[in-house]
């Protein structure tokens, strides 16, 4: 799954000054971020701060307002952007007990997305899907009803359906909400192994930054603007300027107009 990166190509990910603006109110602002090939980036910020709005707008489902946004060079709603990159949205794994597929169809539903819509599986397909979910661990779940899951398997089947489009870039939107510290804990260490492994680029947002210190290699806080953006080494020290400044506002210390 490595892919290799020619020298002097465009990174991974680019967005230059975005702004987005919802229901008439300014979401993000100014938001510049750099990912390189390879890379480990884990987003961090408050509820409501703007960070799945930046995953929607990267991914071209939310069009930014002003600024742009390019994935391996391309517009995000560009055929080359959507082959390159796969989204594991918010709840993905939330489906109804009584849905109608097993795990592999769901994971199929994924390789079907590659290419012209409405083709027919083929040979390579399987191969693909076979690998995907063999990567992730639910193989031997593929005739499993979907809905008959638990939490943590059926998000390790949603894992699976986006690495069966052999993507560049793997973006993941607080993927383990609602599953146990076991399920999370096995999650966590597919996408290292996808990482470090296969060197696949990830992009995660989460509000458990503990964890993402472990994971990432470059930690991202969005809260409307982007506040930090840096290696997990440096967070700390962040953290700590941010709680005493909160803490000083509190009191009644801010500056007016902030």
């Amino acid at each position: 799954m490595r892919a290799g990166v020619s020298v002097g190509s465009p990174p991974a990910i680019a967005v230059r000054d975005v702004c987005v603006t919802l229901a008439r109110t300014e979401v993000l602002h100014d938001i510049d971020l750099v990912v390189e090939h390879g890379r480990f980036v884990g987003i961090l910020g408050p509820n409501g701060g703007g960070k799945t709005t930046l995953l929607r707008t990267l991914v071209g489902v939310q069009e930014p307002t002003c600024g742009s946004v390019r994935i391996l060079g391309h517009e995000p709603r560009s055929r080359a952007a959507r082959q390159a990159l796969a989204y594991v949205p918010q709840n993905a794994s939330q489906v109804d007990p009584k849905f109608p597929a097993t795990a592999q169809e769901v994971v199929r539903l994924g390789r079907l997305g590659v290419g012209m819509p409405w083709r027919r599986m083929t040979r390579g397909d399987a191969a693909h899907v076979e690998e995907a979910m063999r990567e992730v661990g639910v193989w031997d779940l593929r005739d499993r009803p979907i809905g008959q899951l638990s939490g943590g398997q059926r998000q390790r089947v949603f894992l699976a359906k986006a690495m069966a489009v052999e993507p560049k870039l793997l973006l993941l939107d607080e993927p383990t909400t609602g599953v146990d510290a076991e399920a999370r804990a096995n999650f966590y260490g597919i996408l290292r192994h996808l990482h470090r492994d296969h060197g696949m680029t990830i992009v995660m947002v989460s509000h458990e930054g503990s964890h993402l210190r472990l994971l990432a290699d470059q930690l991202v806080v969005i809260d409307h603007r982007k506040r930090f953006d840096g290696p997990p080494k440096d967070y700390e020290a962040f953290e700590t300027d941010a709680h005493v400044h909160d803490v000083g506002h509190s009191q009644g210390d801010a500056p007016h107009g902030i």
